[in-house]
Parts: C-alpha cells; sequence; structure tokens
C-alpha cells in the first residue's frame, strides 16, 4: 500500500501527532505507511567521558564540521562518570526533552527541556534511581517511544532473574526498575532497548536471548537466540521488518520475524572487533551503517552482506568506533582514539566518510553517545 498522504485533509508532512501518538513513533495508519519524512536536524548531543555533553547545532541541518563558527562546543561538565547513552524524546507534557545515561550509580540520568538553555548545568536535572542501570557502552540503550521511556545497562541478580532494565512513564522525571521473571540468565548486563512502534519494545539481553513487550509492561521471550555472543547493538528497517545485531567479537546477524526463530549470519567485515552500532537509514541513503572498534565501518543494502568502507585519513587501527546515528539524510559517528582523544566522521551516502577534527575541544575525552532533535531517529 502506498505512504499516507494525509490525515483528516492535513498533510502528513505537517502532522506532528495522530490521535495523541507522536508521529515519529507511529509507522503505519489505517493500513498504510506512515513516512519518515526529510526532517534535517538541527541539534546534535554527544555524550563523552569525563562527565562532558557536547553540542553541534546547525541551523540549516547536516553537521557542521570543527572549522565552522560555533560547530561543536561543550554543553555542560558533570563531573566524572561516563555519558554512554544520550537520547532525544519527549517529556511528561509531550514537550522535546534530551536525556543523557551516565555510568555513575548516583547520577545515572541527566535530562533537559530542549528549549531550555543547554550550556547552564542548573537546567540539567539529576535523577538518582533507586536501583538504577548504570548506562554500558552500545545501544540503543536508553531510548523513547509511545510517550514511554526505556532504559537498560549494569543490573543485578535476584534469585534466577537478571534486572538490568527500567522505565519511565513521566517523560524521565522519575524511574522504576523492571522486575520481570522472564529475564532469567546469568549475565547482569544490558546493552539495547529498542521501540519498534507503538507499544512494542524488543531487548536482547545476556548470552543472547530476545525479549518483546506488546504492551510496554509484560516481556516474553523469543525462541530465537544467538550462543555465545552478547548483542551490544541491534537496528531496524521497519520498511522490510527486518533487525540487525552486532555482537562482540565482530558478528552480526539479521531476523525478520522478531526473533521467534534465531537470527542469521551476515557477511560481517569486522573481524574480531566488537561492534558498538548499527542502525539503517532511510530517504536516499537507504543503507545499514554499522561501526566497530579499530578504526572500521561497514555499510549493507540488505543486512546480509557488509562491504567495509575505506576511511579518510587520519582514522586507523587505533581509532575506536562507539556510537552512531543519523537524521536520515547526515550519518555521524563518533568515537575514540586508544590512549589519545576523540574523533568524528559524517557521510550524507553511508558510504563515503568525512573527517571532522576536534581537537580544538582543549580538553582529551572520549566521544561514546551521540543523538540528534529529530523523534524517532535512528540511533545506537
Amino acid at each position: 500500500m502506498a505512504d499516507i498522504s494525509k490525515v483528516n485533509v492535513v498533510a502528513i508532512g505537517d502532522v506532528s501527532k495522530i490521535s495523541g501518538v507522536a508521529k515519529a513513533s507511529i509507522s503505519k495508519f489505517g493500513g498504510a505507511d506512515v513516512p519518515s519524512g526529510t526532517e534535517q536536524a538541527t541539534r546534535w548531543i554527544i555524550g563523552a567521558t569525563s562527565g562532558r555533553v557536547y553540542v553541534n547545532d546547525t541551523p540549516t541541518g547536516g553537521f557542521l564540521s570543527q572549522s565552522a563558527s560555533g560547530a561543536i562546543g561543550l554543553a555542560v561538565d558533570k563531573g566524572t562518570m561516563n555519558f554512554y547513552n544520550a537520547a532525544y524524546g519527549n517529556d511528561d507534557g509531550d514537550e522535546p526533552r534530551w536525556i543523557v545515561g551516565s555510568d555513575n550509580v548516583s547520577n545515572e540520568i541527566f535530562h533537559i527541556s530542549a528549549s531550555q538553555d543547554i550550556t547552564d548545568t542548573n537546567n540539567w536535572i539529576k535523577v538518582n534511581v533507586t536501583t538504577g542501570k548504570p548506562a554500558k557502552r552500545g545501544g540503543p540503550g536508553l531510548r523513547y517511544g509511545n510517550g514511554k521511556w526505556f532504559s537498560v545497562g549494569g543490573g543485578r541478580m535476584l534469585g534466577d532473574n537478571r534486572l538490568v532494565m527500567m522505565s519511565s512513564s513521566n517523560g524521565g522525571n522519575s524511574w522504576v526498575e523492571v522486575v520481570d521473571g522472564t529475564f532469567i540468565g546469568t549475565s547482569n548486563t544490558g546493552y539495547v532497548v529498542f521501540h519498534k512502534e507503538d507499544d512494542t519494545w524488543i531487548s536482547p539481553l545476556g548470552v543472547t536471548s530476545f525479549y518483546k513487550t506488546t504492551d510496554a509492561k509484560t516481556w516474553a521471550s523469543g525462541s530465537g537466540k544467538i550462543a555465545s555472543y552478547e548483542a551490544y547493538c541491534m537496528g531496524y528497517n521497519s520498511d522490510s521488518g527486518r533487525y540487525v545485531v552486532g555482537t562482540n567479537s565482530g558478528k552480526l546477524y539479521y531476523n525478520d520475524d522478531e526473533f521467534a526463530t534465531a537470527p542469521s549470519a551476515s557477511v560481517s567485515t569486522f573481524g574480531t572487533s566488537n561492534v558498538w552500532g548499527v542502525i539503517y537509514v532511510k530517504g536516499t541513503i537507504n543503507k545499514w551503517v554499522a561501526i566497530a572498534s579499530n578504526g572500521k565501518i561497514a555499510h549493507s543494502s540488505d543486512g546480509q552482506a557488509f562491504t567495509a568502507s575505506v576511511l579518510p585519513s587520519p582514522m586507523g587501527s587505533s581509532h575506536h568506533m562507539r556510537a552512531i546515528a543519523s537524521d536520515h539524510t547526515t550519518i555521524v559517528a563518533v568515537g575514540a582514539t586508544a590512549g589519545g582523544n576523540n574523533n568524528i566522521l559524517t557521510s550524507s551516502n553511508g558510504t563515503d566518510w568525512t573527517y571532522i577534527s576536534s581537537s580544538a575541544l582543549g580538553v582529551t575525552v572520549h566521544f561514546e553517545s551521540i543523538a540528534c532533535n529529530v523523534l524517532g531517529a535512528p540511533t545506537s
């Protein structure tokens, strides 16, 4: 069926919500596809080590290079923690909000209204979560969808249960631990929680079982599993219904039935390098893009066979890619240099990449997460 063009005679491009639900959280309406649109990001948030969050403001879209005036700068410094998660969504009044997740057990979550001055440290609200889940590299480990937030990370064992998830139904103002008897296993870490549509969420946990909820409350385990590897990241193509999962040791897998059966192995170019991000980018790019340690990025048209990208100088095996995001027009990948600083790469086609220097930041930090101000945009 063709994409939907109007809702109640209003052009779909002018619609932000359908029946009270954000358009970005809806894939179909009346049996027709809801197009993702071509909205370009005007702000990118980068989470880093040393408690720092950076901002890249781009009034005309894209991602401005370091040489451009005001392209990238420090938004806030929260001290001793690493911001492994960054996300954009809505608060409990359906107003846009940024949330970043750290690995600090007393400072797991910080949030700020997208309309506030993000360089004012007092505008960033800290949420100290009881039995909170400190963020882990990979993802998306923090995600918004259909009025709810979920986050996964380091957890705890409760008998045979693996408790690595927390949720918020009030825009991230407060969080509760998700206690579900289906989360069984010995691994005590969650890397991915993914919003598909409506109240359907999927999370791969442990080595590696896939859990799903269709009411944002009760989770069930699928039959499909990945033996011997942990899922560090996951992306989704809503047009084809395909998921792609990246793991430790350079493995990539694809699945088309929401993990009712075991995922199939993709052709990976990553060797044994850990895969920290994989996203599907729509629009004219129309590609899967995955990133890994040791300076590796690969792309695929179908998620089954990946081709390595040739990266520009000075990228090499010591430049470890950590996170990737897109607004379906521009792709931005960020990372860390072994023993050194950080790196940023951008692409407009998912194949060719431009290196953006960030040495002017004036401090040694590693970039660990990234998100843009487009609801539902892919990030990992």
